[in-house]
């Protein structure tokens, strides 16, 4: 049956998930063994690609026959398995399957980063998916993302400090007690207000803060920490409140963000992310 490529009414594109990746390498087998890891199959650990002396693609490297397939038709690495009679056999000294080499060129494999990132269609379109998520700016969440601020990840107690003299009114001023400032999760600290909050809080000794009930806090900062605050919303909960917010609120420029974060919020249910 031939189907004409050009025929189609609508395209969608979506990001694959980690979890999604890694089947998709493990799925290029031919054959699946119970001799392969599943949890790290097709994972590419080294940068290197042919060795030198040998000239043989490297293990777990870029060019690894054992991800990719072999070089030679129906012969794994090692010349343990030779010919079409032991097709789909996988070697149990190289790990690699005894298949036609065309395999490569369709086979995937992939690399665990050893921190997350952000995708940046994600991260920089107008407006940011991510900082509508998490009612930021683009430049605030630009500044955590590149490690020049941080953000309020987890709450014990309810840390606070007097308010400082710069952000007292004169009225405030003239009572004898100035009023607190409370720290709240997803507060956005600069580095000076970072190590103020921890010199006050900060306690080293575990059975100490046991004890006494001391207020901490947890912060930080880069896509680690987004991707934590991203993790825990929960979508049905949040639409239920932006809804009830667009219900009561009277300033035409809330409501326009509210309804933008409405509309990302329905459209990740609809896609099943």
């Amino acid at each position: 049956m031939n189907k004409n490529l050009n025929d189609f009414d609508s395209i969608s594109i979506k990001i694959a998930a980690p979890d999604q990746i890694r089947g998709w390498a493990k799925a290029s087998l031919s054959k699946p063994s119970s001799s392969i890891n599943p949890t790290s199959f097709g994972e590419v650990k080294k940068p290197e690609t042919i060795n030198y002396r040998t000239f043989k693609p490297e293990r777990d490297g870029l060019f690894c026959e054992a991800i990719f397939g072999p070089v030679k038709n129906w012969e794994c690495q090692c010349g343990k398995y030779k010919r079409i009679k032991h097709k789909d056999q996988i070697c149990d000294r190289c790990g690699v399957e005894v298949t036609e080499s065309k395999v490569r060129r369709e086979r995937m494999g992939y690399i665990e980063l050893a921190a997350p990132v952000s995708h940046v269609w994600f991260f920089k379109g107008l407006p940011s998916r991510i900082g509508l998520f998490l009612d930021l700016s683009l430049r605030v969440l630009e500044r955590i993302i590149y490690y020049e601020s941080y953000i309020v990840l987890n709450i014990e107690g309810s840390p606070k400090r007097p308010l400082p003299d710069e952000k007292l009114t004169n009225r405030q001023k003239e009572k004898e007690e100035a009023p607190f400032e409370y720290l709240q999760v997803g507060q956005v600290l600069s580095e000076a207000e970072h190590s103020e909050w921890k010199e006050i809080y900060e306690v080293k000794d575990e059975d100490f803060r046991a004890d006494s009930g001391v207020d901490s806090f947890r912060s930080g900062m880069g896509a680690d920490s987004i991707r934590e605050l991203l993790e825990r919303i929960d979508l049905e909960e949040e639409e239920q409140y932006l809804r009830q917010e667009l219900a009561i609120s009277s300033s035409k420029q809330k409501k326009k963000k509210l309804v933008k974060r409405l509309q990302l919020v329905t459209g990740f249910k609809k896609s099943g992310n």
